[in-house]
């Protein structure tokens, strides 16, 4: 049983009456820099239900790291809106441990999901252009930076495949072949995988990487506007 498994099972013992429903999405553990959720919906968000659950999930955060959402049932219902992309996830892999299945109830409309994919494909464009401005960063910690937006970035490519193309849950190699026909190279990800993980990354070919991706991310952005 994985540590957020466990941390369902315990929080569903100490939520009682509170507690509607527990959803595990995302992987099953930490590896890969992913982080294994919990989306726990509660009748009523209040102190008392806070503070129950806030020492499991410590303990839980010691062995291994766990997300958590807390929702009420209605936040839930009325929120596709505002989290589309995460919402999406949860709806396509989320399964419900405990208490009523929401997942189905779940609706994230085209028009949400290309609005919020635009937009965090534009705010990674700028973060990326302010960094490089602003901050005195390492080339080590310039390539762990890349590392975290290519994971943000593939999420938002699956969206667009999904929208432009009518293709669900692509595989790499699937995805691949998209972007490849949208004139975006996803294989520059691999080069930047390797760049993260060396201790001391050469500093002309990180910043090389730094504008090539930076210049993914805006044709990624530049094709979610014209959707």
């Amino acid at each position: 049983m994985t540590t957020r498994q466990k941390l369902a099972d315990e929080l569903n013992d100490i939520l009682m009456g509170e507690m509607v429903s527990i959803v595990e999405y995302g992987p099953p553990s930490s590896e890969g820099g992913l982080t294994p959720s919990l989306l726990i919906v509660l009748e009523t968000v209040s102190a008392d239900s806070l503070d129950l659950m806030r020492k499991p999930i410590i303990n839980a955060l010691k062995k291994d790291a766990v997300g958590v959402m807390t929702l009420t049932e209605k936040e839930l219902l009325s929120s596709a809106d505002v989290f589309p992309i995460k919402f999406r996830s949860i709806k396509k892999s989320g399964r419900t441990l405990h208490g009523k299945d929401l997942i189905t109830k779940m609706h994230v409309s085209d028009s949400h999901l290309r609005l919020r994919c635009e937009q965090e494909l534009k705010n990674l464009s700028l973060r990326l252009r302010q960094k490089y401005l602003q901050a005195i960063i390492s080339p080590k910690q310039k390539a762990s930076l890349l590392s975290s937006a290519s994971r943000s970035l593939v999420q938002n490519l699956l969206v667009l495949a999904e929208l432009k193309e009518g293709k669900t849950n692509a595989s790499q190699e699937e995805l691949e072949s998209i972007t490849r026909d949208w004139d975006v190279d996803i294989g520059l990800l691999e080069r930047i995988r390797v760049l993260s993980v060396q201790e001391k990354p050469n500093e002309l070919e990180v910043d090389s990487l730094y504008h090539e991706f930076r210049a993914m991310v805006d044709k990624a952005a530049e094709i979610a506007d014209e959707l």
